[in-house]
């Protein structure tokens, strides 16, 4: 068994992810952390932090390490420690919502009642504050008032403890959401075993990037939206705009003007459609009325073909221009990968300080990155 001592792990943590703002703020490190090391107040932290544990020896106070032979599940489950190979784009389908007006909703709806899901991890709005609140929903009357999705900074697969238990959980979220639960799925690793017991349905949307909850001051501020009258927040206008739904209708704004309220991590991210989740929903190529999905497994098409059959929602073909629509905001995404070259090259280059000898892989790294050829000797 590979075991890691607390400082090395959260030394790690520290300095390939937190460090370099590369976190994104899922959670799922502080669900699986058995030891209580790992905790996350995302509405005070952008990044979980890590507990001191101490005793009195006599006179003195002792640091204790509670990882000693920890197998750290924490860096296991991690989507910023693993480079993610791009997917096909995959099925792609036109859906219209005939319930509830979403159809996120309307598939899980579907899903609550043929048994193919027993909970729902989501965020939510709280009706006072309007800040994000995470909720594992069981009951479609929680589910119909629920303003799924919710495009805000928020550690959801915190929940994820508290389905260990279920045995069909969906997970609605950004895709950096199912980067985590995938690796929790494939992973081998012993004490990662409960939380692998549950059949998980990912549920994407098409993501520019999650937003801290800050922005909403900012809506309120020029818009002139009262915050308790939010009821719903997406990405619409084909992936360029936040629309907010209140009691007087809806309104909304450029994602242009939001840059600033943007999660740093999702400067790193280069998946905008979920490509490791079972579905992926948005507005990008979709009629009015409509929204495309992508379908990347069985799981996903079989529900999808329930809630056909069960009037929940309405399939239809994309239209032609659809897929190009979808590779060009897909391609406009992936150019973000030259900040991950840009952290790859400073990790290289902080373990070459640390290394008696020049390190030439990372020398060779920062060459690459600022084209620089290195001279001939």
């Amino acid at each position: 068994m590979n075991t890691i001592g607390a400082r090395d792990m959260s030394e790690k943590l520290k300095e390939e992810v937190w460090g370099l703002e590369r976190c994104t703020g899922c959670g799922l490190c502080t669900a699986v952390c058995n030891k209580g090391v790992l905790m996350f107040d995302e509405s005070v932290n952008r990044h979980p932090t890590t507990k001191e544990f101490t005793r009195l020896a006599g006179y003195r106070t002792i640091e204790i390490d509670p990882c000693k032979l920890c197998e750290a599940p924490c860096i296991e489950v991690c989507p910023r420690m693993f480079e993610w190979n791009p997917k096909t784009l995959g099925k792609v389908f036109s859906l219209r919502p005939k319930k509830s007006g979403s159809v996120t909703k309307d598939l899980l709806l579907c899903g609550l009642e043929l048994g193919a899901i027993d909970r729902i991890v989501a965020t939510d709005l709280d009706r006072w504050s309007s800040q994000p609140t995470l909720k594992f929903l069981s009951k479609p009357e929680d589910l119909r008032d629920s303003p799924l999705p919710v495009p805000l900074f928020s550690a959801g697969l915190k929940m994820i403890n508290r389905a260990r238990r279920t045995k069909r959980v969906a997970v609605v979220g950004p895709p950096c959401w199912a980067q985590a639960l995938k690796k929790l799925e494939t992973s081998t690793m012993c004490v990662l075993e409960p939380f692998r017991r549950p059949k998980y349905l990912k549920i994407s949307y098409f993501c520019p990037g999650a937003f801290y909850p800050g922005v909403l001051s900012k809506i309120e501020r020029e818009l002139g939206i009262p915050l308790w009258s939010i009821s719903t927040i997406e990405i619409a206008g084909n992936g360029s705009e936040l629309a907010f739904q209140t009691g007087n209708g809806r309104a909304t704004i450029p994602l242009i003007e939001l840059a600033r309220f943007m999660a740093k991590g999702c400067a790193r991210c280069v998946d905008f459609v979920g490509e490791q989740a079972d579905i992926a929903v948005g507005s990008v190529g979709s009629k009015p009325g409509f929204e495309t999905a992508i379908i990347r497994t069985s799981f996903g098409e079989e529900l999808v073909r329930a809630a056909t059959k069960m009037n929940y929602i309405e399939l239809g073909e994309p239209s032609s221009s659809t897929r190009k629509e979808l590779r060009s905001f897909i391609e406009s995404k992936k150019k973000r990968a030259s900040a991950v070259e840009t952290d790859k090259t400073l990790l290289a280059a902080i373990k070459s300080l640390k290394k008696p000898i020049v390190d030439e892989e990372a020398l060779q790294k920062l060459e690459g990155l600022s084209q620089v050829k290195k001279k001939e000797s």
